[in-house]
């Protein structure tokens, strides 16, 4: 039996996410746990995750188009004790087991839920994914190379495996024609060298500071590095990355490295509350606009099993969890977060709930996200870089407008206008982000076209402040002399006047 009390609370807050979310319809049911005609038609028993796909596969084939999407919220009256906790999947859908007398216990974690689900605020993104060609790149580096202890991987395989599911999530919406690749170094080192001017510092001294700084914990029996140490990872590591720009994008670089064998295996260890060192869940960490590293330590089977080959082959189910870490440190770079149960609320198990990951590593759900923030993101950058244009060009008469600069601002325009279209009356927010993405690389590419730079940085007053030290010297002289020379012509001009009043005068 349906609560009247609870459906009416749960029909305004449904009121309150539509009036701010157009595209969004959320569609809340109840469900007996017993077979269906939609258990049935999916061939489950009961409710569960396979329950939820199906029905989420049977309602995308329905739909003729994805411009609005439906969250499903099912409350179940199981036959045994409800659990109060809400099961959050990698779709547009969520549940809970809830009797009636639990009914009103729910409201507020689904309100939690709702608001997580819809209105969680992104982190600060660490790359710019508008631009067109971006680049990430993988490398494996072996820090100290030698039999037995000599890595190679096949970077097909482990895209193929890992990294393609959740980029191909955010193809053609979130990322445009980017690119992969790849690279194995050797001799190399995460800790950065101490700056000194003696050029006589050479590998033998820095492998003496490097024993410094990698420490070992003897009740653990694992050396570590502290975080600390970690801070100049960019500035000061020596070996080499990947430098390549196209179209001045900067690539996104992650790391694989494999300490020396003498320091297996290594773990990274950050200061807590109370100053102590505690040993972090995952040896990664991430740069903020360059990406991310992760310790790989061999296991000691794998190591013994290959003691005398001169390269070994990682397969890619070896590397599992490592790239589990890498694509949550993708995530963490495009804004979404990687624990949403870490600040639900602490009342028992009440407005507590479990979420779900889609196997890509990227929820359909934080997907639409993206979406909208992004579009948001978008409108706003592409409304700046035509106001910063318009200003440069009534500041400078003379910048030039060619006929490629007035097309592509002609063209951002449009598609700006497109993504209007497409948001307030289609409500198509796959259009939508895909015009304000288009618009975006157009208006950054006409604010910065090379046509524009020389004009707006060489202005007649920046050229005369620049030129003026070298030329101003000789004009000097230049100017003496012709003002010696309008002095004398003055002087003899004033004599020959003053003879000519007293010849004047004289004939009177």
């Amino acid at each position: 039996m349906v609560h009247e009390q609870a459906t009416e609370r749960i029909k305004q807050q449904h009121q309150a996410h539509e009036h701010r979310h157009g595209e969004i319809e959320i569609h809340i049911t109840r469900e007996q746990y017993t077979n269906t005609k939609q258990l049935q038609q999916c061939q489950v028993s009961h409710f569960d995750m396979s329950y939820v796909a199906c029905l989420q596969k049977m309602r995308s084939t329905e739909q003729t188009s994805s411009t609005r999407y439906i969250y499903d919220f099912y409350f179940i009256e199981p036959a045994s004790k409800s659990a109060l906790q809400w099961i959050v999947s990698p779709y547009r859908s969520a549940w809970v087991y809830a009797t009636e007398q639990s009914m009103k216990y729910s409201m507020d974690a689904f309100h939690n839920v709702l608001n997580r689900m819809l209105y969680t605020p992104l982190q600060p993104s660490h790359i710019d994914i508008g631009v067109k060609d971006q680049i990430f790149s993988f490398t494996l580096l072996n820090s100290e190379p030698e039999r037995g202890h000599n890595y190679e991987w096949n970077m097909h395989d482990i895209h193929a495996a890992y990294l393609s599911p959740f980029f191909h999530r955010v193809a053609n919406l979130l990322l445009y024609a980017y690119h992969i690749d790849s690279q194995i170094l050797h001799y190399g080192y995460i800790l950065s060298p101490p700056p000194t001017d003696d050029i006589h510092v050479d590998q033998t001294d820095f492998n003496t500071v490097v024993a410094k700084y990698i420490r070992k914990d003897e009740a653990g029996n694992y050396f570590y590095v502290t975080n600390k140490e970690l801070q100049t990872f960019v500035g000061g590591t020596d070996w080499n990355r990947i430098s390549s720009l196209v179209n001045d994008v900067s690539p996104v670089q992650f790391m694989v490295y494999i300490p020396p064998k003498k320091y297996l295996p290594l773990h990274i260890k950050s200061a807590a509350v109370n100053d102590s060192l505690v040993r972090s869940q995952y040896d990664a960490f991430i740069v903020p606009r360059f990406g991310g590293c992760v310790v790989y330590n061999p296991s000691p089977a794998l190591m013994e099993a290959n003691a005398k080959k001169r390269r070994i082959k990682l397969q890619t189910t070896e590397l599992s969890d490592t790239f589990n870490v890498i694509v949550s440190q993708l995530r963490s770079m495009f804004g979404l977060r990687n624990d949403y149960s870490s600040d639900d609320d602490d009342d028992g198990d009440v407005g507590q709930a479990k979420y779900l990951m889609h196997d890509s590593g990227i929820n359909d759900w934080e997907l639409d996200l993206l979406i909208r923030e992004y579009i948001v993101h978008d409108l706003h950058t592409v409304e700046i870089a035509l106001m910063n244009i318009y200003a440069m060009i009534e500041k400078v008469s003379q910048l030039p407008i060619n006929q490629e600069v007035a097309t592509l601002i002609s063209d951002a325009v449009y598609a700006f206008d497109e993504a209007l279209f497409a948001c307030n009356r289609d409500q198509d927010f796959n259009a939508c982000i895909q015009w304000t993405r288009h618009s975006n690389y157009l208006a950054k590419k006409a604010e910065y076209h090379p046509s524009m730079l020389p004009v707006l940085y060489f202005s007649p007053e920046f050229t005369y402040a620049v030129y003026s030290p070298y030329f101003l010297p000789g004009y000097i002289p230049i100017v003496a002399a012709v003002i010696k020379k309008l002095k004398a012509k003055f002087k003899a001009w004033k004599e020959k006047r003053n003879i000519q009043l007293d010849a004047v005068k004289k004939n009177q």
